[in-house]
Order: C-alpha cells, then structure tokens, then sequence
C-alpha cells in the first residue's frame, strides 16, 4: 500500500474522471487542482468567493469546469482556458441565498435559491431561464437529469415544484434551448425522486403518513404503476397509529440497479422487497434475521461470516464465526426522525450483480447478497458501528466500509476473504470516497478532513497514468486536455513537461493586483431582482503565451 504526503487543503473534491482532485488552499484562500497520481504538484486559480462565506466545490460531468460557490457568488471556472470565467453574483439578495448548483450539460448548469427560485444558465451564451419555485422540503434533489447512456438527444430534466399547494411534476429539454416537454400535477405530497440508471423510468416516493406508496412514470411522463404494501396492510384503518402503519408498509426509498434489471425497496420494518422493472412484479424479500443459522447447510454452502477483533495493541483481525450466530444488537433510542428506523443504508455493485445492506437494530453488521442467485453472498461484523458503504465505480467486488475511525476496511465480494483494513495516520473525522478509475488500473481512494486530504493507493500506484494508457478514458473525459491544445495547459502544468514562469517580486505584485481588479476578461452573469445584467467590462487583449493566470 502506498499514501501520498498530507495535504493542507479544505473541500478535498476528486474529478468525476478520477484524474485530478480540487481543493481550497488554506493558506491564500484559492483553488488547486493536482493530480491523483502526484498531488503534491498543483495549479492554482485565484478567487473572488470569500471563504468565509462556506464553499463547496462541484465538478462537471466531462471534468473540465468546476463550480466555485457560496451564499452570495457562484464561480465557475474553465480548466481549459483559465482566463475566461463565469460568475453568478445574488446581487441584492432578493431571493435569498444561493443555496446548491449543479451541472445538467457540459455549458448547462442549474442554481436554487434559498427560497426554491431556480434558473438554468447557457454557459456560452450567458442566458438564463427560469424554471418555477422547486420544492425545498425533499429527501432528495427536487432535479433529477436522466441519464443518458446513447449519448443521443438533449438532457431531460426532472423537475418538482409546488406553485399552488400541489406537487407538479415538470419534465424538461437543456439543450441549446430549453423546451418544457411536459407538466402534470401530482397527487400527494412527494419526498423523493430517481430515475432508473437507464432511463426508463422515473419513480417519485409518497409522503410517509399520506401516501406511502412508489409511483413509477415512463420516461415521457405517463404514470405507468403504483406499488404499494405487499403485506395487505390497511393505511386507512382508522385504530391503528400512524406510526404503525409506516413501520408495516413504509417505504424509505427506492434504490434502482445499475443494470436496469432490479428496482429495491426498503421498508421502515427492516425488510427490502425486490422488484423486476418489466412489470414491477415481487420478485423476493430480504429479512434481516437477528439469528444468523445454516447450520443444516454442507459446509461449501454455508454463508461466512466474519466478525472483527481488535487487539489491545489495536491489532485487527478477523475470525469465522461458526453457526448459529447472533450479530451484536444496537441500542435503539427513541428517535423522531424516520430515517433511524428500519433498513439504514441498500448499496448495489456498480454492475447489480451484488447488494449491500445495513439494518438499525444490528449496525455493526453489513449483509452482501448475491442477487442472481438471491442468497447471502457474506456477513461482516464489525467492531464498531459502520457509518457508510462504498461500492467502487468500476471494480463490482470492491466494496468499501467505513466506521468513523479513519480505517477504510476493502472487502472483496467475488472471494471468501474478510475486509482488510488499511492503517493511516490522518487526524480528525475523515471521510472516505473512492477515485473513480477504471477496471483495469489499481484502486485509489480519498480520505479527507475539513482541513487536509491524502490518497491511499491499496495495491500501490500505476507507473503509467491511466489517461494514457487507457484510451477509452481519455476519449469520455480528457477531450479538453489535448497536449499541444493550449499553451497553458493544466496537463502540462501538473506533469512538469512545461515549467511554471519564474516571475519577479514585482511581477508578482503586478499580478496579485491585477486579480483583484473588477474589470478583466471573465463574464460576469448578475441576477438582480431577477434580470440580468450585461457586464460592461471591455475585454483585454493578452499575449496568448502568457500563463500568468495558472499560478
């Protein structure tokens, strides 16, 4: 195992393309973009967003722009030509404080506000649109873009807003102009919505103590099927408790296969019902038993199950726990919140052929189950509580558990082996994600804290990046960062092929002047009592060689 040297930098952020990871410099307050595979070299872009004001970084889909934001400006800043920038100032404040952004297409981005106002902005043209009052009170994002896997036609947007004391339902084109495809009102009181990973369907999840169903919809909008309790429990029935009834039908949320074969569904009483996405018909139901006994299996047959010892010299180790067995019970408080009750977390493998689950009455245990063959794959008994589960974008036996104690712990589904922890020295709650990479390269993951990050290569580093050596890669994300494109390109930074300028002190006060200057070459996109104001800056010719604005 290999770990990079520790980096100061907060909003540690990898790239969706899993070659760069961007993060805020707490020395100067700017942003850095490295490299996975050496992030210790960096290129750094000034910013006129306060740190102070909280900000989250967000990538693009093809990694080339990245989302500055905070409560009063929206940056947005292009890889491929640093000079030329985008920024979203709230102006007067009108309608509250920017409150998320996200990319819908690669010159489409979308920003709520704090009261629900959203707008769509044409990067290129500078244009916006403005798409109603979304709902604000959801478990998930009242914006959901289908994914597209052909690559064909322009982006559709789900929308949800509640202009009139009823949810509307808005499905929308974000292509080079934005097309209203079609709206309907919704019955009830939505709180969740996804799309099926191939774009077939578009499930929106009823309120809990209203109307505690699945409602599925065809990708243009036509209500297609409602799924409701399996169990034949009567919601209506006017002596049981509200409580009751969620416990017995409730559905937390619906989680769809990434192959398009399956649609799960976890209940409030801990079971998850699984459904084909054909006719959406029952196909089986996970229970999670508090007694683990196949004893009357052959041995070969029998599910293993690994329960973790940590030595007093902190030394873990795992050992094969015989049948029967009972994982450790969790002390279950009295909570308001319906999210601590019932399944906590269902995870599938990036190709659906496995499945991970956490229940709340035992949460230091985590069940793999094989789907094909409907059959627990393994049992994983932690010594403390397991707080996220993490399957690898591209490797489907790779999946990570993370406990809240800095340990990232990699169990590999396809094998009989137990986790294997990975030891590191980073203080602080840290927070682990995994690089995206592909199959073929060797695994890498973040671990970040609020105020420094570092990689941990498992298997060790590639020696050749895997931009090069795997050009299906290059071709999906790497299109903007062609060698010979731009004389200041961030590849050439990073990689040392071009050495940054050595400038003068007075040069450099030169520039730290320049930066903050009002008046440059980027294009300033104002919303002000919702119009939108022209930037009157006039543009400023530059030597196309000089690379002042990388570093």
């Amino acid at each position: 195992m290999e770990i990079s040297d520790r980096i100061e930098g907060q909003h540690a952020t990898p790239s969706p393309c899993g070659q760069f990871v961007a993060y805020i410099s707490p020395l100067n307050g700017r942003l850095r973009v490295s490299k996975v595979l050496s992030p210790s070299r960096f290129a750094e872009y000034v910013l006129r967003t306060n740190v102070k004001d909280g900000l989250c970084l967000k990538w693009s889909m093809n990694a080339t722009l990245i989302a500055v934001w905070s409560r009063g400006l929206i940056e947005i800043i292009n890889l491929n030509d640093p000079g030329h920038r985008v920024r979203l100032d709230n102006g007067s404040g009108s309608l509250g404080q920017f409150r998320n952004v996200d990319f819908v297409d690669d010159d489409v981005c979308l920003t709520m506000w704090e009261f629900g106002r959203a707008k769509l902005w044409d990067l290129v043209t500078g244009k916006g649109t403005e798409i109603g009052d979304l709902k604000t009170i959801m478990e998930t994002p009242a914006w959901q873009l289908r994914p597209n896997q052909q690559g064909t036609g322009p982006p559709l947007l789900a929308v949800l807003s509640r202009p009139s004391g009823e949810d509307t339902l808005s499905l929308i084109f974000t292509g080079a102009q934005v097309t209203l495809m079609s709206s309907q009102k919704i019955a009830g009181d939505i709180r969740a919505m996804s799309w099926s990973c191939d774009g077939n369907w578009l499930s929106l999840l009823g309120s809990l103590y209203t109307d505690p169903s699945l409602h599925v919809y065809t990708a243009d909008g036509h209500h297609f099927k409602t799924i409701r309790s399996p169990y034949g429990a009567d919601q209506n029935d006017p002596v049981r408790k509200p409580v009751e009834i969620c416990d017995e039908i409730g559905i937390k949320e619906a989680v769809w296969s990434p192959d398009g074969q399956v649609i799960a569904l976890p209940r409030f009483n801990g079971s998850i019902s699984l459904h084909n996405t054909r006719t959406f018909r029952l196909l089986s139901v996970i229970e999670h038993c508090t007694t683990i006994d196949q004893s009357d299996f052959p041995q070969e047959e029998q599910s293993p199950v690994h329960e973790e010892i940590v030595s007093a010299s902190g030394d873990r180790t795992y050992a094969h726990a015989p049948h029967p067995f009972s994982p450790p019970r969790s002390e279950i408080k009295d909570h308001n919140t319906s999210s601590d009750r019932g399944v906590v977390e269902a995870r599938f493998s990036c190709d659906g052929k496995y499945f991970a689950t956490r229940d709340n009455r035992m949460q230091s245990t985590v069940w793999v189950w094989n789907i094909a063959k409907l059959s627990t794959k393994a049992v994983i008994v932690q010594h403390s509580n397991v707080r996220k589960l993490h399957w690898h974008p591209s490797r489907p036996e790779a999946l990570m558990l993370d406990c809240g104690e800095g340990i990232p712990y990699i169990f590999d589904a396809s094998s009989s082996s137990p986790p294997r922890p990975l030891q590191m020295s980073l203080q602080g709650t840290v927070s682990l994600t995994w690089i995206t990479t592909p199959k073929s390269a060797k695994i890498a993951i973040l671990a970040a804290t609020k105020s420094a990050f570092l990689i941990l290569h498992p298997d060790g580093r590639d020696s050749v990046p895997f931009s090069e050596t795997h050009s299906s890669v290059g071709e999906a994300h790497d299109t903007g960062f062609e060698e010979g494109t731009s004389e200041d390109s961030l590849i050439d930074m990073l990689s040392g092929r071009k050495p940054p300028p050595h400038l003068s002190y007075t040069e450099l006060v030169d520039l730290e002047a320049e930066a903050e200057e009002d008046e440059d070459i980027s294009t300033a996109l104002d919303d002000t009592f919702r119009e939108k104001r022209k930037a009157t800056a006039k543009s400023v010719e530059k030597d196309p060689l000089d690379d002042s604005q990388i570093f």
